[in-house]
């Protein structure tokens, strides 16, 4: 599965892109960041489950999520 893009998760979610960067700089969702600056953010799957388990107060599998993402 391939990291998703802070708009792939914005739309997985139904929410403007900036929510998604809140939780990131909250630090309750993961991310990685890449490029020349690291300004670029990917949100690897594992970090999306772990976010969607917490908000649901249940455990999450990857197995479970059906997500479509392009590569990074």
């Amino acid at each position: 599965m391939s990291y998703l893009t802070v708009e792939e998760v914005a739309a997985l979610w139904a929410v403007d892109p900036r929510t998604v960067r809140t939780e990131i700089k909250a630090g309750r969702l993961g991310c990685v960041r890449v490029g020349p600056a690291r300004r670029t953010i990917r949100i690897p799957p594992a970090a999306l489950a772990a976010w969607e388990a917490e908000q649901l107060g249940t455990t999450a599998s990857l197995s479970n999520l059906s997500l479509t993402a392009t590569s990074a």
